[in-house]
């Protein structure tokens, strides 16, 4: 983990409110893993006081960069879209645990709610750059709001959009599209399927019925308030399912995950 001044080298509106920024760092892009954060402050002053997590987008090990994806929601993000090409930026990370992907046989599926699309560029590089099988699906409120559409068009990831308004792709939620799918498969090719998700709370809740109906694991990406990032402050907590009578436990996001198999956390909300 480091905690480094890092020089912005791109920083582009990729999508309705939505900003990419590409930052420098050779050390940070071969140590990250899919799934995992960096905590940034955006800006010098007392305001806002504290940095922001971000998914870590997209990595080359070779050039030394990896970028964030964020949509602009507060003054730190506004400030944060306004850094040009060449400002610098306190960034700590890499930092919680990746999504496990060592299973050499399997087929991955993700699913991506709106800002929940961040992590999965670079999950779906690792897995091509490996030559394994995946397909996505991508949820937003309107098309105006998708993002990186070129990025996993050039690694030929198969894309299933919906939107909520049914300006591209199927109308409604993300999971009525990934249901159908999964019907359409084949038992033995599911169970050789995982499933990957990230997004609003009511879609990871969603995904954990989906795992137990279907018999399929799932890991989630838990998106939530930080303020330390690495476990100290204890502000990101989120509540293991426990037996009636036991005392409730928890885990932190920022230490423990955010990546969860699915049977492990109550998603709040």
């Amino acid at each position: 983990m480091n905690d480094s001044k890092l020089k912005v080298l791109k920083n582009e509106n990729c999508a309705e409110r939505t900003y990419r920024i590409r930052l420098e760092n050779f050390e940070l892009a071969r140590e990250s893993v899919p799934g995992q954060f960096v905590n940034v402050r955006t800006s010098d002053s007392v305001t806002p006081l504290l940095r922001r997590p971000f998914s870590i987008h997209r990595v080359d090990a070779q050039q030394g960069w990896i970028e964030v994806l964020f949509d602009v929601r507060g003054t730190g993000t506004r400030t944060l879209s306004q850094v040009s090409p060449g400002d610098f930026l306190s960034v700590l990370g890499p930092l919680g645990k990746g999504f496990a992907l060592d299973s050499k046989d399997s087929h991955t599926i993700f699913v991506a709610g709106g800002l929940g699309i961040a992590p999965f560029c670079f999950v779906s590089q690792y897995l091509r750059e490996r030559k394994r099988s995946i397909t996505g699906f991508y949820g937003t409120r309107t098309k105006n709001q998708l993002a990186c559409m070129d990025e996993f068009a050039a690694l030929e990831i198969p894309l299933i959009i919906s939107t909520e308004d049914g300006s591209l792709g199927e109308k409604g939620l993300i999971t009525t599209p990934l249901v159908s799918y999964l019907k359409r498969q084949a038992a033995a090719e599911l169970s050789h399927t995982i499933i990957l998700a990230c997004g609003p709370p009511e879609m990871l809740r969603e995904i954990q019925a989906i795992s137990r109906q279907w018999g399929i694991p799932a890991q989630l990406s838990l998106e939530t308030y930080m303020a330390c990032g690495m476990g100290i402050c204890v502000g990101c907590a989120a509540a293991v399912p426990k037996p009636t009578g036991v005392e409730q436990s928890y885990k932190l996001v920022c230490k423990d995950g955010p990546i969860f198999n699915a049977e492990e956390v109550v998603i709040p909300g």
